[in-house]
């Protein structure tokens, strides 16, 4: 049983109860093969959202009822019955029941879905994008879909309304939510001609699993005085009720939806897989935060990852951050110029990217009418700049 909760009043709107199978019990070869399923990725979510608000274009987000069972099951696959299941003739030691749908728990339940769904909507004209398969393209419709929730846009609101019905006529049972306010846990407001995307509810609870409720918040992310390191002497408290690696979930989530800030932190803390005892003052100041670095000489001996530059950059569409990054570079850089062409490479890498999604649905200029070039912070880096092909200038903005 599972309760559903608004995401702003967090009240109880819908009560769930689900029949799943035991995937653990199936073999690989026998009744499963693949098990990959895509999902749109938020820098595409972004895109449309920009394109959404240069265009003043139309939204609408649907979810699809029970989607898993809406689609036909792959192999035979046979379970015992559940507990509390009465029989006319026979019981669960002489009989079992024939999956006919695709049930929830199989192990390649989310691809049966993605390839039924796929199907489905190139059935009535829907192209996936060459990029990211999860969205979806027909004439000037675009459709967004995160496993059951999907996004419709188009300057047309009688397109997404067709698109809409002619989904229903198919057999797919969708509940149509109207305009955007919530999207995979991120409260979306539009206000004007911007989106503010927020997620208020998950940091309230990461504070409240951590205890830190009435804490004052620092106007930094990293403590840099005091570098988050392992050490083995150091004392531990007896008294932490914490799931580490669940916060740490939590954070990353965070910081890859809404908060870019808090990015060289949350990295910080996922280098551990087990509690370490300066979290807590980490996770305090991620409400309000800059950016901040982490070198320190000193800690060098006992920490060999802080001989390796760090890798920081922020991709932007018509001035609006679309991706940010911020980790360790993989190999020890001989030079600050040398760490900055490696960190200009990983962003081009992302940005060349970012072109590609914009080539199905047209690229719209930026505000002032002015291209964009790659641009790293030192002086020495600017300066080389100049010396890349002219095949790669334009691309991005750090």
């Amino acid at each position: 049983m599972k309760r559903k909760r608004d995401i702003k009043t967090k009240k109880v709107y819908k009560h769930k109860a689900r029949l799943n199978v035991d995937g653990r019990k199936q073999e690989f070869a026998v009744n499963f093969f693949e098990t990959f399923s895509p999902v749109v990725t938020w820098i595409s979510i972004r895109i449309v959202f920009i394109l959404v608000l240069l265009n003043n274009w139309h939204t609408r987000q649907i979810d699809f009822v029970l989607a898993y069972p809406q689609a036909p099951i792959e192999y035979d696959i046979y379970m015992e019955l559940p507990h509390g299941i009465e029989l006319k003739e026979g019981n669960s030691k002489t009989h079992v029941l024939k999956l006919l749908r695709n049930i929830y728990g199989q192990r390649q339940a989310g691809k049966i879905w993605a390839d039924f769904l796929k199907d489905k909507l190139e059935s009535i004209g829907f192209v996936p994008s060459p990029v990211d398969e999860c969205v979806y393209i027909r004439r000037n419709v675009i459709f967004l879909v995160y496993v059951d929730d999907g996004i419709f846009t188009s300057p047309d609101s009688e397109a997404i309304n067709k698109a809409i019905e002619e989904i229903k006529e198919l057999g797919l049972d969708i509940d149509d939510q109207g305009d955007i306010e919530d999207y995979l846990g991120v409260n979306v407001e539009r206000v004007g001609d911007t989106f503010v995307l927020t997620q208020p509810q998950l940091i309230d609870q990461i504070i409240e699993d951590l205890a830190l409720e009435g804490s004052r918040p620092k106007p930094i992310p990293a403590l840099s005085t005091r570098p988050l390191i392992r050490d083995e002497n150091e004392p531990r408290p007896k008294d932490i009720k914490y799931n580490y690696r669940s916060i740490v979930g939590k954070l990353n989530f965070l910081e890859k939806s809404t908060r870019p800030d808090i990015s060289y932190a949350t990295h910080m803390v996922a280098r551990f897989s087990e509690d370490h005892i300066m979290l807590p003052y980490y996770i305090l100041v991620f409400v309000d935060a800059d950016f901040s670095g982490n070198w320190n000489k000193p800690t060098a001996a006992d920490d060999p990852a802080t001989s390796k530059s760090r890798t920081g950059y922020v991709l932007k569409f018509t001035d609006c951050p679309l991706l940010w990054q911020s980790k360790l570079q993989t190999i020890t850089a001989l030079s600050s110029c040398e760490s900055e062409y490696m960190a200009l490479s990983a962003a081009l890498r992302d940005a060349i990217f970012r072109v590609c999604a914009q080539a199905p649905t047209g690229d719209p200029p930026h505000r002032d009418g002015k291209p964009r070039g790659g641009y790293i912070h030192k002086t020495i880096g600017i300066k080389l700049i100049p010396t890349l092909p002219k095949a790669h200038h334009g691309m991005v903005a750090i």
